[in-house]
């Protein structure tokens, strides 16, 4: 809708102070921390540059965009071992899925992923856990998330002690509401958050469930405006996938029904796609 509603603290003036520190840290970007540990990749000059292109890691497409990546050189000054990879699939043209699951950590730890609404203020739903920003007769951003078993939620705004968190400072230091969904327990670890963007303050009705979820894959229904698409994603490559009446060979499979009753999909990496057993003509990506 024309306008940021995820954002980070940006840049701020090459001084000493905690703002220019806050601005260079994890906290001010929309990423994981780990047991209250910033990622520690700065000193690693070879991971500063890519030595050959990236493989199998982005497609773009009629009907979803999809991207991967993780992150895998440690967290806090003694780079504690935890790998951070994240998926995000935009579903064209209403929402986006992004998928965290933290992996290859020996015993337990906390997990955090931040969101830095871009916003003046946001409030918590019922559910206590889906969070949208507030800015009257503005576009505004929902918070939907799922795998929600052992999952907390706060919201900070405006925080200088013990961390800074919640601010831009580079515009007169401007407070942001900061969503915080916390995890804790051994890996893998799932977090997956639904972002909803709409054109005012008023929020969209929809409707998500996790239909299934494995150490392979996951499921996700989304409901809205009489539609519904079902998701399924296999974490790591091609593979057999069912559920809520979808089924294909893939790793992405993006199935819609639309309010008027027909069908059609995406997939990625794939082939047969099947809604309720019948076969359903596909854009590939």
């Amino acid at each position: 809708y024309g306008q940021p509603l995820l954002t980070e603290a940006g840049t701020y003036s090459y001084d000493r102070s905690k703002w220019r520190r806050f601005v260079l840290s994890t906290e001010a970007h929309n990423t994981i921390m780990v047991d209250g540990l910033p990622q520690a990749r700065r000193g690693l000059r070879e991971t500063y540059q890519a030595t050959a292109p990236l493989e199998g890691v982005f497609a773009t497409g009629e009907v979803f965009d999809w991207c991967v990546g993780r992150y895998t050189d440690g967290y806090g000054l003694d780079r504690l071992p935890v790998t951070h990879e994240r998926t995000v699939i935009f579903v064209r043209p209403d929402y986006y899925l992004v998928i965290d699951r933290l992996l290859d950590a020996e015993g337990e730890h906390s997990y955090e992923a931040l969101f830095n609404l871009d916003a003046a203020d946001a409030t918590v739903a019922e559910d206590g856990l889906t969070v949208s920003g507030t800015d009257p007769g503005e576009p505004n951003l929902t918070l939907i998330p799922l795998a929600t078993e052992g999952l907390s939620l706060r919201i900070v705004r405006g925080q200088e002690e013990p961390i800074v968190l919640g601010w831009v400072p580079r515009e007169n230091h401007r407070q942001i509401p900061t969503a915080v969904y916390a995890k804790t327990g051994p890996t893998p670890q799932l977090m997956v958050t639904l972002m909803v963007p709409h054109p005012t303050e008023e929020v969209p009705a929809v409707e998500a469930e996790l239909l299934a979820q494995t150490d392979e894959m996951l499921a996700i229904r989304v409901r809205h405006d009489g539609a519904e698409e079902t998701i399924l994603y296999a974490f790591d490559g091609p593979m057999a996938l069912a559920a809520g009446g979808v089924s294909a060979d893939a790793r992405l499979v993006i199935a819609r029904r639309a309010a008027d009753g027909t069908v059609s999909g995406g997939l990625l990496g794939g082939t047969d796609l099947r809604i309720d057993g019948q076969p359903v003509p596909v854009t590939g990506e």
